[in-house]
């Protein structure tokens, strides 16, 4: 997930979907630009969802995350055409060997 805002860094350390279920996630990239007037922040993060979030996503209008952070929170859309296209994607992929 990529996160654009102003007003300065959310270190986003949860993810939580609708029904209020948290999942860690994993701080990927970070990036300041445009400073002339007020800076926009970019973060990028993974969340690794498992279960019932990747089947809500499926068959209804995408999947609602709250990423959150100390320095504040903010809901991100997943559309379901995108969730369903990464599954996809995910179940086409050659199993790596344990």
């Amino acid at each position: 997930m990529l996160a654009s805002f102003e007003g300065g860094r959310r270190y986003y350390d949860s993810a939580y979907t609708e029904g209020g279920v948290r999942y860690p996630v994993t701080r990927i990239d970070t990036d300041v630009t445009s400073c002339r007037y007020e800076c926009t922040y970019w973060e990028t993060v993974g969340v690794s969802f498992t279960g019932e979030p990747r089947r809500k996503a499926t068959g209804s209008q995408g999947l609602v995350v709250k990423v959150a952070g100390r320095g504040g929170e903010q809901l991100v859309k997943l559309p379901e055409d995108c969730v369903i296209s990464f599954l996809d994607s995910l179940s086409a992929s050659p199993k790596s060997p344990r």
